[in-house]
């Protein structure tokens, strides 16, 4: 499982630590995970109760909701990279997501580990283990709606593909890449584990390009 956990940390971190703001960037973000002592054991990260508690509904796996009924589905598209961050076992990208009638700023985390082994290019299918959970993924999207509330919507693939033509094969926030045809459904998270809301939100991100090798 995984070592460490930098959407959930990030987001302590904006709740707690860095007071909710929702400006143009996150300077103090990166401190929040190079301090963490926090290690993964079977099940998921056990420090991130903080985050935990904020998510309604059972732990479970992350059932395919397919893509069946995506013309309801709210589109959406990538924005700027606010931030980046990485930790011993993974690495985070934070990009503005617009498209949604929000109160507080609609946030994108891009994120690798090493559950799978080093980095590598290639195209994967997030409706497939191990991306099918946020538990278990190497290449990971998760979206938070009005993050800036002690209760922000999530929503994390059901299908769709990322394609990633510069691996971060260090580990150090630097790739290159594309996601294609993403439908996002609603979820809890408790811990590190999604599982879809009955009946709950989808979002479509049709197309997405990023690059974060660039200063």
């Amino acid at each position: 499982m995984r070592k460490a956990t930098p959407a959930l940390l990030l987001l302590s971190c904006f709740l707690v630590a860095c007071g909710g703001g929702s400006g143009e960037g996150g300077s103090t973000t990166s401190s929040s995970v190079g301090s963490s002592s926090a290690s993964a054991g079977a099940g998921g990260a056990g420090g991130f109760g903080s985050v935990a508690s904020q998510s309604a509904g059972s732990v479970g796996t992350a059932a395919s909701a397919g893509s069946g009924g995506a013309e309801s589905c709210s589109p959406v598209t990538l924005g700027k990279q606010l931030d980046s961050d990485s930790a011993p076992g993974g690495s985070s990208l934070v990009f503005e997501l617009a498209g949604l009638d929000s109160t507080e700023q609609d946030l994108l985390y891009l994120e690798f580990f090493d559950v799978a082994g080093p980095q590598k290019s290639g195209t994967f299918d997030l409706s497939l283990a191990p991306e099918d959970n946020y538990t278990s993924c190497a290449h990971c999207v998760l979206v938070f709606e009005d993050f800036t509330t002690m209760s922000p919507t999530k929503f994390f693939p059901v299908s769709g593909t990322m394609t990633v033509t510069t691996p971060d094969t260090a580990l150090n926030a630097h790739s290159k890449g594309l996601l294609a045809e993403l439908v996002l459904r609603e979820v809890t998270l408790a811990k590190t584990v999604t599982t879809p809301v009955p009946k709950g939100r989808c979002l479509r991100l049709s197309a997405a390009m990023w690059d974060s090798t660039v200063p």
